[in-house]
């Protein structure tokens, strides 16, 4: 995936408590398509702060690697190229 755009965000979870993260905006290489998209497949994934390990307002037109945990939300990002 490359990271096409990053933006900053902070709402108030359910408990009250601050959640920070940031809104991810990629596009899938053509390999990672699902079957029927004509044209480039993106998406927005919101990552909390403690799961990057790197700045991805910095890192716009890196490729990158996302994990994700059994439940599907966002285990981690890896940075794999700038």
């Amino acid at each position: 995936m490359k990271l096409i755009g990053a933006r900053p965000s902070a709402f108030n979870g359910s408990d009250g408590r601050i959640v920070e993260g940031y809104n991810l905006y990629l596009v899938y290489d053509p390999e990672e398509t699902f079957d029927g998209v004509v044209g480039e497949q993106c998406e927005r994934l919101f990552v909390l702060r403690s799961r990057l390990l790197f700045d991805p307002c910095a890192c716009v037109g890196a490729r990158i690697d996302v994990r994700y945990n059994r439940s599907g939300k966002v285990q981690r990002v890896d940075l794999l190229e700038v």
